[in-house]
């Protein structure tokens, strides 16, 4: 059930991601949480989101600068989490931190600094009744602290707006996977369905096959990592066995592993990704990728 929820939410923040990197989308996204800035240009947004560089660094799905007035942070969320503004108020203070460190702003100068005005978004495509707007004040301190941030939500699948159109994939999506489970039947009948009830049609049509193979690939990718899992339960349970058959049962194991990290390998991540994947070290790693298997 992890793996599945796992591969769900994977899947929704890669096409997500991908939507929202093309500038002419993010523009749409932006006209439409503020309507009255008619006049923007795609060069004039600039993209923030925070990336993992490090182990442990927070991460957020969309944040974006426009004409150094207004930073907007988008995450996307598909199961309903109480602590969304807390973490909105940790990605705020990372992404203003970037912000001054980018600009070359001194902080300590006494002269208040330019800095752009948050606001700051949840696109909800959950089945959950939510309200329209949340407080970090009133969720954490019943309203009663002098520190506040607050979250707009967009919910309802829509297509007359890219937001809404987004979680209209989501719905879609959810309803696919239920039928064909995480194959690539789910990701092609999800893309053919999207299209036809008007949900991202020009992304899907434009991105098709990009967005079918990621999607099969994070399905490939779980099932291996659940293969694995497989094989270190049944390592446990060989413990205490003869010593001639532990040995041809860790040569069987060892082939097995190899066999997942080479496609892992093969689907993208990078021997250092591999071992901070299965907690092993780089060399372990090139020696499972170097086996004949």
């Amino acid at each position: 059930m992890v793996a599945q929820e796992s591969t769900k939410r994977r899947s929704k923040d890669s096409i997500f991601t991908m939507l929202f990197s093309d500038k002419k989308n993010l523009l749409q996204l932006y006209r439409e949480l503020c309507p009255e800035d008619t006049d923007v240009a795609p060069e004039e947004i600039r993209i923030t989101t925070l990336r993992s560089v490090m182990v442990n660094r927070m991460v957020n799905d969309l944040g974006f600068i426009v004409r150094n007035k207004l930073l907007y942070l988008t995450e996307a969320q598909s199961e309903w989490d109480n602590n969304i503004t807390l973490r909105m108020l940790l990605y705020l203070s990372q992404s203003l931190k970037d912000y001054i460190d980018s600009s070359g702003l001194y902080i300590h100068s006494g002269k208040r600094l330019d800095i752009p005005k948050p606001e700051l978004y949840v696109i909800y495509s959950g089945s959950s009744h939510v309200p329209e707007e949340i407080s970090f004040a009133r969720e954490y301190f019943g309203g009663d602290c002098e520190l506040d941030l607050k979250v707009h939500v967009i919910t309802g699948a829509n297509a007359d707006t890219i937001a809404g159109q987004y979680i209209g994939f989501c719905n879609v999506y959810d309803e696919m996977r239920q039928r064909y489970g995480d194959s690539l039947d789910c990701a092609k009948e999800t893309i053919k369905e999207c299209i036809k009830r008007g949900y991202l049609v020009a992304f899907f049509i434009e991105n098709r096959m990009e967005a079918i193979t990621m999607m099969d690939e994070l399905f490939d990718e779980e099932y291996l990592r659940e293969r694995r899992e497989q094989y270190l339960r049944a390592e446990g349970r060989a413990e205490g066995r003869a010593e001639g058959r532990a040995e041809g049962r860790a040569e069987g194991e060892a082939k097995g592993e190899a066999k997942i990290l080479k496609r892992l390998k093969e689907l993208g991540n990078s021997v250092k990704q591999l071992s901070e994947m299965f907690s092993i070290p780089e060399s372990t790693v090139e020696q499972y990728l170097a086996m004949d298997v």
